[in-house]
C-alpha cells in the first residue's frame, strides 16, 4: 500500500510538471520526456508493475491519455483562429475512423473496454501528433536536439543489446533441444535472463521460444519485449544518422556516424529477424534513391510495389522461406474468406495481433471504410514529398528525407508484421508529424 501510494504521488508530480513544461518557450523538456515515454513505454511500466499493485501500474501508465486531454485543452484555444485545410481532412479522417471502429465494435458485441483498447492501439499515436500540430507544439523543438535525442537513445538501446547477449554467453543452446529428457527446464533457465520474463511467465515464453532462440543462438530484445520491434525501431536512427554522414562537413562527425551505424546494424543482426535486414537494406536504398537519384514519389512507390509483388512472387511460385514466411500466404487467403465490409470493429480478435500483416488487421477491423486510413497515411507523405525540392535548410531537409524513407520502408513491413500499438510506430507517426510541421503546410492561420 506505502509503494502504491509512493508510486502514485511520485508519477503527479512527474506528470504535472512534464505537462507544464509544455508552456515553456523552450521545449527540450517536454520533447525528452515524451520520446522516452514513447520508446521505453514497455521496459518502464513492466519493471514498475513487478513492484506496483496492478490498478496502480494502469494509472501510471495511462500517460498517452494525460497528454491527449491536455492537448486536447490546448487545441480548443489555437483552433480559433482556423487549421490549415489538410489538416482539417486529418482530423476528419481520424473522427470518421473513430465513429466507424467504435460503432461497429460496439454493433459485434465487443466490450466498451476492449473497444477502447483496440481504439488506443490504432488512433491514438495519430491523434497525438495531429493535436502536437494543432497546438503548435513541434515549433518549440530544435532540430538538432531532436536527432541527437535520438542517436542518444539508440546508444541506450545498442548497448543494452550487447549487455542482454553477454547474459547468453555461457548458455549451449544446443543442449536444450527436445531429444534431452530436461529440456524443457533448461529452456526456462535460458528464458529467465530476459528481464520480462516475470511478466509474460515460463509458459508463455515456453511456447514462444522460437521467439526468443534461433539456430543456437539468441534473438535480442534490448529493452523491447520483441526482436522484431527492435529491428524495426533500429532502422529510424539508421536513417537518421545516414543522412548526418551525407550532410556532415568534419571528417570526424562522418566516422562517429559511420562507427554507430555500423553499431546498429550488427545489433540489427543479432535479432535474427529477416525482417530487420530486409527493412534496413530497402531504407538505404529509398535513401540514395532520395538524395542522389531524386525519383519522384510515384516511381518510389512503384520501387516498393515491386519488392512487394517481388516477395510474394518468391513464396508462392519459388516456395521460397521457412513455415513462417509461408504460413503469412494463408493469413491472405483467410483475410478474403472472412473479410467484411463493415470490418470487426475496435477490440475485435480479427484486429488483435490475430493476424500477422498490420494491413489484413486494418482491413479487418474498418472494412470498407479502410481506405479512408490508408488514405490519411498517403496524403501526409505526399504532403511532406510535395515540398522536399524547395528545402535549403539542411536539418530539415534530414528530417524531410528521414519521414520519406521510413514511411515507404514500413509500407513493406506492415505487409508482413503487425506493428501496432509499439512503441516504434508511435515514433514514426511523430516523426511524420514533425516533418508535417516544418514544412510549413500545417500551421494555423
Amino acid at each position: 500500500m506505502i509503494i502504491d501510494f509512493l508510486i502514485l504521488f511520485i508519477a503527479l508530480v512527474f506528470y504535472c510538471f512534464w505537462l507544464f513544461s509544455f508552456t515553456f518557450q523552450s521545449k527540450k523538456y517536454f520533447f525528452f520526456v515524451l520520446l522516452f515515454l514513447t520508446v521505453f513505454h514497455d521496459f518502464i511500466f513492466i519493471n514498475i508493475g513487478y513492484i506496483a499493485s496492478e490498478s496502480v501500474t494502469y494509472v501510471v501508465k495511462s500517460w498517452q491519455e494525460y497528454l491527449t486531454l491536455f492537448l486536447v485543452f490546448i487545441a480548443l484555444s489555437k483552433v480559433k483562429n482556423g487549421i490549415k485545410t489538410k489538416t482539417f481532412f486529418l482530423f476528419i479522417a481520424v473522427l470518421l475512423l473513430t465513429f466507424w471502429g467504435v460503432i461497429v465494435g460496439i454493433y459485434e458485441r465487443t466490450s466498451l473496454f476492449e473497444v477502447y483498447v483496440g481504439w488506443r492501439s490504432y488512433i491514438l499515436p495519430i491523434l497525438i501528433g495531429l493535436l502536437l500540430l494543432v497546438c503548435n507544439s513541434f515549433n518549440g523543438l530544435d532540430l538538432k536536439y531532436f536527432y541527437n535525442l535520438i542517436v542518444f537513445i539508440a546508444l541506450i538501446i545498442v548497448f543494452g543489446a550487447l549487455y542482454q547477449k553477454l547474459l547468453f554467453i555461457k548458455y549451449d543452446f544446443y543442449d536444450v533441444n527436445p531429444s534431452n529428457k530436461n529440456f524443457l527446464k533448461g529452456r526456462e533457465i535460458i528464458l529467465s535472463n530476459f528481464w520480462f520474463f516475470d511478466k509474460f511467465g515460463a509458459l508463455h515464453m515456453l511456447q514462444s521460444w522460437p521467439n526468443y532462440v534461433r539456430e543456437g543462438t539468441v534473438r535480442v530484445t534490448s529493452l523491447f519485449v520483441s526482436p522484431i520491434v527492435l529491428a524495426e525501431f533500429l532502422v529510424i536512427p539508421m536513417i537518421i544518422v545516414m543522412a548526418k554522414i551525407l550532410y556532415a562537413t568534419r571528417i570526424s562527425d562522418k566516422t562517429r556516424g559511420l562507427v554507430m551505424l555500423i553499431s546498429m546494424l550488427y545489433v540489427s543482426y543479432m535479432t535474427s529477424t529477416r525482417i530487420g535486414i530486409l527493412l534496413a537494406l530497402i531504407s538505404l536504398t529509398i535513401f540514395f534513391l532520395l538524395t542522389k537519384a531524386k525519383l519522384s514519389a510515384g516511381i518510389l512507390w512503384l520501387f516498393i510495389v515491386g519488392i512487394l509483388f517481388s516477395t510474394f512472387f518468391s513464396l508462392i511460385i519459388l516456395n521460397v522461406g521457412d513455415d513462417s514466411a509461408q504460413g503469412r500466404l494463408t493469413q491472405y487467403i483467410e483475410m478474403v474468406n472472412i473479410f467484411s465490409m463493415k470490418g470487426y470493429g475496435f477490440g475485435s480478435p480479427q484486429t488483435d495481433v490475430y493476424f500477422d500483416s498490420m494491413y489484413i488487421s486494418v482491413l479487418m477491423l474498418f472494412g470498407a471504410a479502410a481506405f479512408i486510413y490508408f488514405l490519411l497515411h498517403l496524403l501526409i507523405v505526399q504532403t511532406i514529398y510535395s515540398t522536399l525540392r524547395f528545402i535549403v535548410d539542411i536539418n530539415e531537409r534530414i528530417l524531410s528525407i528521414t519521414a520519406i524513407t521510413l514511411a515507404l520502408s514500413f509500407s513493406f513491413a506492415f505487409a508482413f508484421h503487425y506493428s501496432i500499438g509499439s512503441g516504434t510506430i508511435s515514433l514514426l507517426y511523430f516523426i511524420l508529424f514533425l516533418a508535417f510541421s516544418k514544412n510549413n503546410l500545417s500551421k494555423s492561420k
